[in-house]
């Protein structure tokens, strides 16, 4: 898993630069995901497969119960937050993202579950792209938000074509291998 404040990605489909916005919340070692102070308020997160598998579907389970301070990072609301499953483009306008939730605008103990089942072989792929869009810095206040990812359950197989090149590096005239 991968998660960065910004959309870039390598020929491989990750991103060029990781946020490090991911950390276990200390008092029951559970998972949370935070957007930093980018200028977009999104935090974009890739997970990937080995090459040779694809994603059948997943299943996340978020909460927006965090308040105040969260591993010394203060945050707060400023806006409704929303968690999109997209293409590898995070485009997250109307018609255009793949699943949604919306966390709301305020703390709540409620979970909140975002999901997709694969309806064929092409549609999901070896990597799933995600947007958190939490606050933004031009609403004013902080725009670092905070989730937590109460779970997060994922299928897959190892059907996926994957060609390997098994070519020798040398040839040799006694047909061994040397390296």
């Amino acid at each position: 898993m991968f998660i960065s404040d910004e959309k870039d990605l390598n020929n491989y489909g990750i991103p060029t630069t990781q946020g490090c916005n991911f950390a276990v919340y200390p008092t029951d070692n559970r998972s949370i995901l935070a957007s930093a102070y980018s200028s977009s308020g999104n935090a974009y997160l890739v997970l990937t497969l080995p090459n040779g598998f694809r994603f059948t579907g997943y299943s996340m389970t978020l909460k927006n119960d965090l308040s105040g301070t969260v591993v010394g990072k203060t945050f707060s609301r400023s806006n409704e937050w929303h968690f999109y499953e997209t293409r590898s483009d995070y485009d997250y306008s109307e018609g255009k993202y793949l699943s949604h939730t919306s966390l709301g605008s305020s703390r709540s103990d409620n979970a909140y579950t975002i999901s997709r089942n694969s309806t064929g072989e092409n549609d999901m792929g070896d990597c799933l792209y995600f947007v958190f869009r939490g606050n933004n810095s031009s609403w004013g206040g902080s725009s670092r938000a905070i989730i937590r990812i109460e779970e997060f359950v994922v299928y897959f197989t190892a059907e996926s074509d994957y060609h390997v090149n098994l070519k020798p590096i040398e040839e040799s005239s006694d047909l061994r291998s040397y390296r």
